[in-house]
């Protein structure tokens, strides 16, 4: 008979040994070996009551007898990223059955900053101090309380601080002597940090391999290496600094943004800041989402004016996060860039100047400021010409004149994007900017050209192309000078005094003469196809009144439940919903099923809507905003999101 391996003995054996280190009161559960995750806990009080919080553990077992083996556990970066992402606490515990003990730590604990580049595993040092005892169940209960606390934000200040000195000395000092100096140290920030014991502490500060460790339960701490290569003038009170600095980073990555950006406008460290560019990003974001928006505003100009053009890109990036509803931010944005531009202009940098009117017209464009965005690109090429010879400039600037209706210009700017570097992205607005100019022969093989190069393409484009394809073959139209407000005035004076009838028709390809993207013509030449039982022919009309005026959601509820029932347009449906949810969002959901109750085919609805959302959950949506560049050390103009990235993987 084939026996069991020993390994899954060992692992029999660990779960039911660890079962019997925690106290009876709470319940553990398997967790069918979930991404490594072996088991469940959730702890109840004393009166059997469940308290509402759990943690997940995996056990890692070994029956070795050498000690570097014991405490050393490796271990799949991919899986301890994972895990530093759950909501829920995941604890590592090491069984020795040699010594039929556990070693614990939890794995939000685990600096992964000495991970080897491209590495694919990380080792995990254990030490006696992660020896289970039997103080420590009590220990998991008291951290994961403190867990829930922080979660709740149910702290206020000073905050409860605990110190820990895991090495022998700290830049000459023993660890004693340098515990009570940074103790008295961090008493002039007494108003926000209290040092108290272990048990009553919020956050952790540990000095340990000449690193300064501030951790919080269970969220992402901070870590400040190489504390042996600082000067020592000063260094206990620059340490004291950055535990605060620390504390107020993790409370803004925890989304704790007033009182972390407090910490850091109240206790005087935003100088610190402006000196320590790498600390800076890293809470640039929170400060800029809390009330302190001025001030870190105030913050990023000293910073460009004292740092490298890398440092710049940089804060860039993170200022031009400030691009969304919050009005306030927006105009603090405004005013920021334009303290960038008067510098640059008192400077006499003339590239620098034209950076500035760049970053103001991507400003403004964002904003839909486009008078000020196309006067502000302008400048930007009197100042710094170089722009010309980038891609983008033209593909922004078009994209700009596009949105206000100037679409020739726009198809200009797109061709010349296009001709300096080839873009499957900027290739689809070119063809949407030829459609609108009236060039429909030309934009249907631009769109063709598009939908071949796309890794990805835009339902909207590939509609378009169906559109067009279909009724310029049927009305024979190459191309047009559209007189959009002729069209405008001749419907306008004929349609109020008209049924849609078959005498009708006749207007309609009248006004289509005129502009045949005027969108009220489609709409209700495809309700006078619906009439004569044209419904194919109607969905078409439909879906090309809806794709020029993106917000008529009838239009798009027409055109779906058209394409539900055509053999032809039934391949479009996908599409269709993907593209009127994006523009509609879920005001077309809610017409939509309101319009099948209405209509006596309420029995779709459950099954339309699982379709639906199935459709819609394949597909992301990115927010934009604007897009900011530098000029970087080669003389080449970098998006700030490439350079952040090239920051981050160093």
């Amino acid at each position: 008979m084939p026996t069991r391996p020993n390994q899954h003995d060992l692992e029999d054996i660990s779960r039911a040994k660890f079962r019997l280190c925690l106290p009876r009161k709470w319940v553990v559960r398997d967790k069918s070996n979930d991404y490594g995750i072996d088991l469940e806990v959730e702890i109840f009080d004393n009166d059997g009551n469940s308290t509402g919080i759990f943690f997940w553990v995996q056990i890692k077992a070994t029956d070795s007898n050498k000690p570097k083996r014991i405490l050393n556990v490796s271990f799949s970066l991919d899986t301890l990223n994972y895990y530093k992402t759950l909501d829920v606490p995941v604890l590592l515990a090491r069984y020795s059955a040699n010594l039929d003990s556990f070693y614990i730590k939890w794995i939000s604990n685990i600096d992964l900053f000495f991970a080897k580049k491209n590495a694919e595993s990380f080792r995990i040092k254990l030490n006696e101090d992660n020896l289970w005892s039997t103080d420590t169940s009590s220990s998991i209960e008291n951290y994961l309380f403190k867990v829930r606390a922080f979660k709740h934000g149910n702290f206020a200040f000073p905050i409860p601080i605990s110190i820990h000195v895991n090495q022998e000395d700290v830049k000459g000092d023993l660890s004693s002597i340098f515990h009570n100096k940074l103790k008295k140290t961090l008493n002039k920030f007494k108003e926000f940090v209290l040092v108290t014991k272990s048990e009553n502490a919020l956050f952790s500060v540990t000095f340990e391999k000449n690193s300064l460790i501030i951790a919080p339960p269970e969220f992402s701490g901070c870590w400040f290496h190489n504390l042996d290569k600082r000067k020592d003038e000063e260094f206990i009170e620059g340490l004291s600094a950055d535990v605060l600095i620390g504390i107020a980073i993790c409370l803004l990555n925890a989304n704790k943004n007033d009182i972390g950006a407090s910490i850091i406008f109240k206790a005087g460290l935003s100088e610190r800041l402006v000196m320590r560019q790498e600390v800076f990003t890293s809470v640039f974001q929170g400060l800029l989402n809390s009330s302190y928006q001025d001030e870190t505003i105030e913050i990023a100009g000293k910073l460009l004016d004292n740092q490298s053009m890398e440092a710049t890109a940089v804060t860039q990036l993170n200022i031009a996060f400030l691009a969304n509803n919050n009005k306030s931010k927006i105009k603090s944005y405004e005013k920021f860039l334009k303290q960038r531009l008067d510098k640059a202009v008192n400077d006499n940098k003339n590239v620098s100047i034209g950076i500035c009117h760049y970053n103001l017209g991507n400003y403004y464009s964002h904003i839909h400021e486009f008078t000020f965005a196309v006067k502000h690109y302008n400048l930007c090429r009197k100042y710094a010409p170089i722009y010309l010879n980038h891609e983008y400039y033209f593909s922004e600037l078009a994209s700009v004149l596009f949105r206000s209706e100037k679409y020739s210009i726009s198809a200009t700017l797109y061709k010349c994007s296009l001709d300096i570097k080839d873009n499957s992205k900027v290739k689809g607005l070119f063809g949407d900017a030829l459609m609108f100019s009236g060039r429909y022969k030309q934009a249907i093989s631009t769109f063709e050209e598009y939908l071949k190069q796309a890794e990805n393409p835009i339902d909207e484009f590939f509609l378009k192309l169906i559109c067009l394809k279909a009724l310029c073959t049927k009305f024979e139209i190459e191309k047009q000078t559209r007189k959009e407000k002729d069209a405008l005035k001749y419907y306008e004076s004929v349609f109020e005094n008209i049924n849609v009838d078959d005498d009708s028709f006749d207007i309609f390809l009248k006004v289509l003469d005129l502009d045949f993207l005027y969108h009220s013509a489609w709409y209700n030449m495809g309700e006078l196809l619906i009439r004569k039982n044209l419904n194919e022919n109607a969905t078409i009309c439909f879906l090309m009144s809806a794709l020029i005026n993106h917000g008529d959601i009838e239009a798009w509820i027409n055109s779906t439940i058209g394409s539900m029932s055509s053999e032809e347009y039934i391949k479009l449906l996908p599409s269709i919903i993907r593209t009127a949810f994006f523009f509609n969002k879920e005001d077309y959901l809610v017409e939509l099923y309101s319009h099948l109750e209405s209509s006596g085919q309420k029995e779709m609805i459950f099954d339309l809507s699982k379709f639906i959302d199935t459709i819609l959950s394949v597909s992301s949506e990115k927010k934009e905003r604007p897009t900011m560049r530098i000029l970087n050390e080669q003389n080449r103009f970098t998006e700030i999101d490439d350079l952040i990235r090239k920051l981050k993987d160093k």
